[in-house]
């Protein structure tokens, strides 16, 4: 029947996936985010019942509201929710086919699945699988539920979201959701424009702050009473309810990035404490739904939950391979494949170069292990050698792409050759009793070698009489050998996160599920057992093209099959392929492909069958800024930007990497294109809607936003940073007179008093990472804010650069004026944070501490770069905490903390390059001085301290440390010459108030090489003090005199450097 509506497509699905034995549930009466929340995922996928059900759940997201102005965008939107509980081994064929159920041609479009390591905050859930995007379209989300509540499951979920309006858009090719006939009578704007209207009015306007702060403690609290009374699903019921407040305190901007953290994990515990306790409960009712539904995984789901059947091995039983096989050859051809549903691209490369070195160790252990057996190359029997040969000789190959990883071996050795290896035992006098025969140490020694007692005998060596045997080791075949390693390494591949989808007894976690595996040395199967199923002849070409098995009948055959099944199983190919096709077209608009080595490593691994093609867009979108195109066509599309040949400007191309050639290519271009332009309508609506508003209002609006907990608004930040810019240009203008003669304190302060005002806007809310602090440039530009033009572009690039450096290898802002802006914003963040006590603990750093003081590390010098500031952290910090004083109690210890972890990020930097030992001596300096200054002394010590014997830094530390012990307890530096009663006193003496000066003289002009040398030169006359002189001389007088000398010594050294803290033999 043809899908005329709306309706009638909901219909068809949930008709679909009642067929395939799901219950038909009912939407939940309570707001919620999405249709994750609704009891009948979040709570049926915790314990181990198996559960299937299909719902339409109506969601609000209030941020999303536009008005009723965007094509697609709405704070009210239907998902149609997929919950089966075990999740099947043939879900994602389902799944694909329920796209063919509603009219969508999967051969006329492009369907891709994408890697989405989905996290439900709130909620304490995350799980593994995809976004799938039909023309570069999200049309779906597929996710492998790993954790709800908090709870690790027992029974793997998968779930699937259908984005209802995008889905139908996409199928029937509308290009503005409100055009969709909801029925035969009414559209879906007829039915929805005035409610998008007027609550994305009362969402972004309407709606009371202090009300919803007040709800939501409320709300929080009525969980945790509820639950006390046994009461978890209407408890449940308050989660929602809590989840919703915050939400509409996020669109009224009432939180700020950092502080929603705080109120994300406020809602996570309750609803954590509703998923335990309802799990619990069903535990006492004994799991009364446990044998209800099958709960093997392994088991596809068919149309009745009654006709369930098992999936076999489809291997012909007289091809199996056995260790007799083959007997004729001596080499072999080896191939092992792992099929697995749509792998990330990052894993691909990590595991394909781990692969590799684990067959090259593999390979490497196998020769030590025969060469070990004898002492010289000439010992070696002419068949050991042969398969020594030929194990070197032996080619391999590792190949990966999104559905399967392959381990190909080119004349392998059949077999492990024999071997008669010495055994020796333990000695005579233990392993031979008085009557001649063998002791029980004796024959456990057979035992555990497994030696007929017959067979050994005493044999002496150097040290006396031991139990010896010659055994013969019988060598393996690679077959199976290869087959158990294989095993092994595609276990121990390293993935930052892996799933399980069959419980820990079936199979270890992998990135994915594994569906099937080829193993086959020659035309042979090789038995092999792994992720729970069995080895085979079967591999499957591109999922939509060829998703018919393919029987393999030899190895030969294997890279042609997949060649026809439309599938480049090589890096290397399918990286030329892109990279040959994408130049040939942007050559044809005259223009250049935007440098994306990310994006096109992700391209390279996303598809099997990489179809490249290029897309014009409406000129009239070039007038957004570059950064939220490219932000929408590499984020949201995978879609490389086209620049003209001198990279300045972007032209309204754009190119695309298609999953597979589609039987109708332009159709699919065609596709790709309406979402691209929805994409930038908008971003065109954020932009002319945040053009539209003031900057200055939007500043406002930061008295609303929480900066964090107990530290004030954004607004107030400003306001701080506003004051610390305005020192620190007081301090530096003096330095760069000639990059800030344009410059004033009323710039300065306008720069920071503006630069946060763009959080608020709605380009910044939509594209974050891409438009904050450039969208605040756009708007002082457009808005004129100053009558001066020059002024206003000053402004407006000093608020663009002030978020820079971004991360650790990103560049500085080309200007002073935009470092110092910058500094102040981090000094400000880091100084607030750490006063307040925020910590960060191993790889936790949720307020993004670290890079706060990597960015300062950076602006003050760390790595030499244009437009660094030269003053020390010590006086960045100082001036900082005097301005916040100002509104914040600072605590004793503040200082000294922002010092040690500034300096923790200093030196995790600078150890890479610079000796350790130099690092640790200038420690304290590294914070009191100029980072410029500090690096070139800490080259300066590394270089003397390579130089050793008569006149070194070595030579004189020994002496100075042993000035430094005879002082630990002395302070005292006033020397009275009257009383030297040696002449060693005297010249040492001299030689002090001569280099006191010196070195006080190169330290300021930074000779650092002469300065130790000078250092150095006191080595000789301090050991001639030490031979000579008496320290701790009976005469008191003395003996103090002398501390004094040492004293006054060890502080000409330690005043230039900590050189304890250098280790001298």
């Amino acid at each position: 029947m043809e899908i005329r509506n709306f309706q009638e497509f909901i219909i068809a699905l949930c008709n679909y996936w009642v067929d395939h034995g799901c219950i038909w549930s009912q939407p939940h009466d309570a707001n919620m985010g999405a249709g994750t929340f609704h009891p009948h995922t979040f709570l049926k996928g915790v314990g181990p019942e198996p559960w299937r059900s299909v719902y339409v759940q109506p969601c609000r997201r209030p941020v999303d509201g536009r008005y009723g102005k965007s094509p697609y965008r709405f704070q009210h939107y239907y998902q149609l929710q997929v919950l089966l509980k075990p999740s099947p081994s043939n879900i994602v064929d389902i799944f694909l086919k329920s796209l063919e159920h509603v009219g969508i041609n999967l051969k006329n479009n492009d369907i891709g699945l994408l890697e989405d390591d989905w996290k439900g905050p709130t909620l304490g859930a995350w799980g593994l699988g995809w976004e799938v995007r039909a023309n570069g379209q999200e049309v779906s989300q597929f996710t492998y539920f790993q954790q709800l509540g908090g709870i690790d499951i027992d029974v793997v979920c998968g779930e699937i979201t259908y984005g209802l309006e995008r889905l139908f858009m996409y199928a029937k090719g509308y290009k503005n959701a409100l055009d969709m006939p909801f029925n035969d009578y009414f559209t879906y704007g007829d039915i929805f424009y005035q409610n998008e209207y007027e609550f994305s009015h009362y969402n972004f306007k309407e709606a009371n702050i202090n009300e919803l702060l007040d709800c939501f403690n409320k709300y929080e609290q009525r969980v945790f009473e509820l639950c006390e009374k046994g009461l978890v699903l209407p408890a449940y019921d308050f989660v929602l309810q809590a989840s919703h407040a915050f939400n509409m305190l996020d669109a009224r901007g009432a939180i700020s990035v950092s502080e929603r953290q705080r109120y994300i994990a406020r809602v996570r515990d309750c609803a954590k404490k509703c998923a335990v306790q309802y799990r619990a409960e069903r535990e006492k009712l004994g799991y009364p739904m446990l044998n209800i539904l099958d709960t093997d995984a392994r088991k596809p789901l068919l149309s009745s939950r009654n006709n369930l059947v098992k999936i076999s091995s489809e291997s012909n039983e007289e091809r199996i391979y056995s260790n007799n096989d083959f007997s004729n050859k001596k080499s072999l051809n080896i191939l092992f494949e792992l099929g697995v549903e749509e792998m990330p691209p990052s894993f691909q490369v990590s595991a394909r170069d781990e692969l590799k070195q684990k067959i090259v160790d593999f390979i490497n252990q196998k020769q030590d292990n025969i060469l070990k057996s004898y002492k010289s190359y000439s010992e070696i029997p002419y068949d050991i050698s042969e398969y020594i040969k030929a194990l070197k000789d032996a080619k391999y190959s590792v190949q990966i792409s999104s559905r399967r990883l392959s381990v190909e071996f080119t004349n392998i050795p059949r077999v492990e050759p024999k071997q008669k290896i010495e055994i020796w035992g333990p000695a005579e006098k233990v392993a031979k009793s008085s009557d001649g025969n063998l002791t029980q140490a004796g024959l456990g020694f057979c035992k555990k070698n497994n030696i007929d007692s017959s067979c050994v005998k005493f044999k002496e060596k150097a040290n006396g009489t031991f139990l010896y045997a010659v055994k013969e080791i019988v060598g393996e075949d690679f077959p199976t050998l290869l087959a158990q390693n294989f095993k092994e390494w595609c276990y121990a591949l390293s993935a930052p996160l892996k799933m399980k989808w069959l419980p820990a007894e079936l199979s270890p976690t992998f990135i994915r599920p594994v569906r099937w595996i080829l193993a086959l040395v020659e035309d042979k199967v090789i038995p092999l057992e792994m992720f729970g199923i069995a080895s085979g002849r079967k591999t499957y070409g591109q999922r939509i093209l060829h998703p018919e098995a393919i029987l393999i009948a030899n190895i030969y055959e294997y890279n042609k099959s997949l060649e026809n099944a439309y599938v480049l199983n090589s890096i290397e190919a399918r990286e030329e392929k892109i990279l040959k096709e994408v130049h040939a077209l942007v050559d044809k608009v005259d223009g250049k492909l935007f440098k994306d080595e990310s994006l096109l490593s992700k391209c390279i691994g996303l598809f099997e069958n990489p179809q490249v093609f290029i897309a014009e867009f409406d000129k009239k979108y070039l007038r957004l800024p570059s950064r939220l195109i490219e932000s929408v066509l590499r984020e949201h599309m995978n879609y490389f930007s086209v620049t003209t040949k001198d990279e300045k400007n972007l032209l309204p191309f754009y190119i695309g990497v298609a999953n597979y050639k589609c039987a109708d290519v332009e159709a699919m271009i065609e596709g790709t294109k309406t979402v691209v332009v929805g994409r930038l309508e908008d971003g065109a609506f954020y932009y002319d809607t945040d053009l539209a508003t003031p900057i200055d209002e939007f500043r406002n609006k930061l008295h609303d936003q929480l900066f964090q907990s107990g530290m004030g608004s954004l607004f107030d930040k400003s306001e701080r940073a506003k004051k610390i810019a305005r020192q620190l240009y007081t301090n530096l203008s003096p330095k760069f007179s000639d990059q800030l003669k344009n410059v004033d304190l009323q710039l300065i302060e306008r720069a920071a008093e503006l630069c946060k005002a763009d959080l608020k806007s709605g380009c910044v809310q939509e594209f974050p990472d891409e438009m904050q602090g450039v969208m605040g440039g756009v708007l002082v530009r457009e808005q004129n804010i100053f009558s001066d033009v020059n002024k206003s572009l000053l402004v407006a690039k000093a608020i663009e650069e002030h978020y820079m450096p971004v991360g650790a290898q990103a560049s500085l802002p080309s200007t002073v004026f935009g470092a110092i802006l910058s500094l102040a914003d981090k000094l400000d963040s880091l100084c607030i944070m750490i006063n307040h006590g925020a910590e960060v603990k191993g790889n936790k750093d949720p307020y993004g501490m670290r890079r706060y003081a990597l960015g300062i590390a950076r602006l003050l010098g760390l790595k030499d770069e244009i437009n660094s500031l030269p003053i020390s952290v010590k006086e960045a910090v100082a001036l900082t905490l005097n301005i916040l004083k100002e509104t914040h109690k600072i605590a004793p210890e503040s200082e000294v903390k922002i010092h040690a972890f500034i300096l923790d990020r200093i030196k995790a930097t600078l150890k890479e390059d610079f000796d350790i030992r130099s690092l640790e001596a200038l420690s304290l300096k590294l914070i009191s001085e100029p980072l410029v200054k500090v690096k070139s002394f800490a080259h300066a010590i590394a270089k003397a301290l390579e130089q050793t014997g008569k006149g070194s830094l070595l030579e004189a530390l020994i002496p100075y440390r042993r000035a430094r012990n005879l002082t630990l307890n002395w302070n005292d530096q006033n020397i009275s010459t009257s009383l030297f009663k040696e002449k060693e006193e005297a010249i040492l003496f001299e030689k002090l108030i001569t280099l006191e000066l010196k070195v006080k003289e190169l330290h300021a002009g930074a000779r650092y090489e002469e300065l130790l040398i000078m250092l150095a030169s006191l080595a000789e006359p301090m050991a001639s003090f030490f031979d000579n002189v008496m320290v701790n001389d009976p005469d008191g007088e003395l003996k103090k005199n002398r501390l004094c000398l040492l004293m006054r010594i060890r502080s000409l050294y330690e005043d230039a450097a900590d050189f304890s803290l250098i280790q001298v033999q």
